[in-house]
């Protein structure tokens, strides 16, 4: 986990290439969390982070994310979400 503004690795760990990047991130999050304020936080993440299970280690965390997505991931939620959008 890196901080971009300062410059600043926050989390790092050496592990086999098979681990799961976002149970690593699960993991830095957790290392992190009493040394800086996630509150004030964003992570940004790539398309490998993709997980319900991050999101909502960071929602609980009360932080905030940005992650990019494949454009056929979660789908059939997006569109529920447009559809849910012009009905209102």
């Amino acid at each position: 986990m890196v901080d971009v503004l300062n410059e600043f690795i926050l989390s790092s760990t050496i592990t086999s290439r098979k681990s799961s990047e976002s149970n690593l991130a699960i993991d830095h999050l957790e290392d992190v969390k009493n040394r800086i304020d996630l509150h004030k936080t964003i992570s940004i993440c790539d398309r490998g982070y993709v997980s319900k299970k991050l999101m909502l280690k960071i929602m609980q965390l009360k932080s905030y994310f940005v992650i990019r997505l494949k454009k056929d991931t979660f789908i059939d939620q997006r569109y529920k979400l447009t559809q849910d959008d012009e009905n209102n």
